[in-house]
């Protein structure tokens, strides 16, 4: 099960997000705690903030394959958050 302390090294760390073949980079930008498990022994709800440059596009919500160095292969499901200046923003949420 994955849980947020997995992720707390990878902070502003680069992602490879696969589409269609073709892989692009993304960043981790946040982690954020989600509050108390809704029951014991349950994971602690967490999300991940994700930034892409905007020349990407809006990617539909979905999950994605994804890759990093250290962390490896891993599936994320991404919701797309909106555009700021140049960069795209997606979440995906573990509860």
């Amino acid at each position: 099960m994955i849980v947020f302390s997995d992720f707390q090294p990878l902070l502003n760390d680069k992602f490879e997000v696969d589409i269609t073949g073709k892989r692009y980079p993304i960043t981790l930008t946040r982690i954020e705690i989600l509050g108390a498990p809704y029951k014991k022994g349950a994971r602690q709800p967490f999300s991940l903030t994700f930034c892409a440059d905007a020349a990407l596009g809006i990617l539909r919500q979905s999950v994605y394959p994804m890759t990093h160095d250290s962390f490896g292969k891993c599936s994320i499901f991404l919701i797309p958050r909106g555009i700021i200046e140049d960069k795209c923003y997606y979440e995906a949420i573990y509860n």
